[in-house]
């Protein structure tokens, strides 16, 4: 009875005294692009996260039919106060917009993941779950999820078009309202650790011993180019990548000493800097789709890719032929980089200088 109650008062339970029995899930979801991170942008959520900013999903596949979903969000005005994985499945390949997700608590029952709909280039998601629970009552959750945060401020998604088709599903949407993502949001890295405050302080560790361990080898550059034709993000890309490619004109250690100064660099050509806010990226591949194992060309994508090139390129907005240094590098001809995407030519020399990594 106890636990009944706290459940009550953990979720906010609806009114609803059953779940909707016509929903429907998509009869395909594609494995390879629907992981990645998503920003959960709008949602009828569990009462206890109804306060959370910078609410934010990293969906990935962790086997044939089994993945982890680490959820964080800020809360009281602390960043990351709340970061957790979830442990989800897919019991049936041939349906796999039917999924499930570990509770937050033991007590809890385990969660439906069912999801609704997904955008043409999956650049946003709709994700619904209702649980029966004792006396007659439900738990109702709606998750509208997109790749960009700033999905809603930007119009990038038709939040008002996504209510009407859920309602005709017999869904409740009156308790969707957008989750605040402001442009200051401060996202955990995989190394943080991994935990959930109770409203009381305390802290509930959960483990996450070997994403630490998978991470502490690689170390964190920025970039010192006086010209900007990199990014820290560029630097971190390539200076953890194997092959390493870490020019030291380009990119240090963060933590490495500054050096002195350097004689000033030529004036680069305006090739060398990708234009406007297009990302800058490297491929490893050549116009034959091979590996070269080396840096072979510099590329630009456009800003919505969030990155350019390197894993998992594909998942993110805009796709492989946007966001791929190797679908790039095979389909653009090298020619003066305009817009991107685009091949922005030849990378600099590696250089025989190293560069200390700080672990």
């Amino acid at each position: 009875m106890l636990k009944a109650l706290s459940v009550a008062a953990l979720l906010s339970v609806g009114a609803s005294t059953t779940c909707p029995s016509n929903v429907k899930v998509l009869d395909t979801l594609d494995l390879h692009k629907y992981p990645g991170v998503w920003y959960e942008v709008a949602s009828q959520n569990l009462a206890f996260l109804s306060g959370c900013s910078c609410s934010r999903y990293g969906y990935k596949m962790t086997g044939a039919q089994t993945f982890d979903d680490h959820f964080s969000c800020t809360s009281k005005g602390k960043a990351s106060a709340i970061s957790l994985i979830l442990k989800g499945q897919i019991p049936d390949l041939t349906k796999p917009a039917v999924q499930k997700e570990s509770p937050l608590f033991s007590f809890l029952p385990t969660a439906p993941y069912l999801v609704l709909e997904v955008g043409k280039d999956y650049e946003y998601a709709v994700v619904y779950a209702c649980v029966q629970l004792p006396f007659g009552k439900t738990v109702q959750t709606t998750y509208i999820f997109h790749r960009n945060s700033q999905a809603l401020t930007k119009s990038l998604i038709d939040l008002d078009g996504i209510k009407t088709r859920l309602t005709a599903q017999g869904i409740d949407v009156s308790l969707i309202i957008p989750v605040p993502q402001p442009a200051d949001c401060i996202y955990p890295s995989e190394t943080d650790p991994v935990q959930i405050r109770t409203g009381s302080g305390q802290v509930m560790a959960m483990n996450a011993t070997l994403q630490a361990q998978k991470e502490t080898a690689q170390g964190s550059y920025k970039c010192i180019d006086k010209w900007k034709r990199c990014t820290d993000q560029w630097c971190n890309d390539n200076c953890n990548h194997n092959p390493r490619f870490c020019p030291p004109s380009y990119c240090r250690g963060a933590a490495t000493p500054t050096p002195a100064p350097a004689p000033p660099a030529p004036k680069p050509d305006p090739l060398e800097k990708c234009p406007g806010d297009t990302i800058l990226g490297t491929s490893f591949f050549d116009e034959k789709n091979e590996n070269v194992h080396k840096a072979y060309k510099l590329v630009c994508c456009p800003a919505s890719c969030g990155d350019c090139a390197g894993k998992d390129c594909a998942t993110r907005p805009g796709g492989a032929k946007n966001c791929c240094g190797r679908t790039i590098v095979g389909k653009s001809p090298q020619a003066k980089c305009g817009s991107a995407p685009c091949v922005l030519g030849d990378p600099p020399p590696p250089e025989a200088a190293v560069v200390n990594v700080v672990v």
